[in-house]
């Protein structure tokens, strides 16, 4: 009697164990009001997007950090400035072609041959951007007024992260990918009241790339 006596004493200390166990593990992998986990990611993302300009969501959506019809934009004070700072003249349709790594990236020609097929499915809008970002993320607000205009040339995936049409084999994967160039337009610095020449991230191709498997 005293064996079985204390064999159920040690199994109700066990299984007292085993809930205060569990007990401690729900409330460490549960969050708290107190948790700054989300409250961080809100106050960057808000922080995002206070600073930087309003842009109309339909023209923005497509995969690249560009875009058209900025709420608010400064059309008369842009304006102003552009003829006050001696740059009316320097505008053109089409920026100045941009040396990148020893080549020069030139404005695209577009040609139709039935005896070609594109691999990757992109199109190529003519854009006049009144926002972008540099290489640092950095937000610019573009110059780009009815009076003076930057008419930017660009190649947009449709369908990035896809295979290439008629690519893929058993020794190898591809995927479409936007590539981008940086591409030097003038901009509005509103801290300074001042025009600038900025380089602005442009989407410039869809590129089928090689993914390797391992082992090849």
């Amino acid at each position: 009697m005293a064996q079985g006596a204390s064999c159920s004493i040690w199994l109700s200390y066990g299984l007292v164990l085993v809930l205060l166990i569990l007990c401690t593990i729900t409330v460490m992998i549960t969050p708290t009001e107190s948790s700054s986990a989300i409250p961080l990611i809100r106050q960057r993302t808000d922080a995002n997007t206070t600073n930087a300009p309003k842009i109309d969501r339909i023209e923005s959506t497509l995969e690249y950090p560009i875009g058209s019809n900025v709420k608010n934009y400064p059309y008369e004070l842009i304006d102003r400035l552009v003829a006050q700072q001696g740059y009316a003249n320097l505008f053109d349709s089409y920026p100045e072609d941009e040396e990148v790594d020893d080549f020069t990236f030139h404005n695209r020609m577009s040609f139709s041959d039935d005896d070609f097929e594109d691999i990757c499915e992109s199109q190529k809008p003519d854009k006049y951007p009144q926002h972008g970002l540099t290489m640092d993320n950095k937000n610019v607000t573009i110059v780009n007024t009815k009076n003076f205009t930057q008419r930017v040339e660009m190649e947009v995936c449709r369908k990035q992260g896809t295979p290439c049409v008629m690519c893929d084999n058993q020794f190898k994967k591809t995927e479409c990918r936007q590539i981008f160039l940086e591409l030097t337009l003038h901009a509005f610095d509103k801290s300074k009241n001042q025009i600038y020449k900025e380089k602005v991230m442009i989407p410039a191709s869809c590129k089928c790339m090689v993914v390797r498997f391992k082992g090849f």
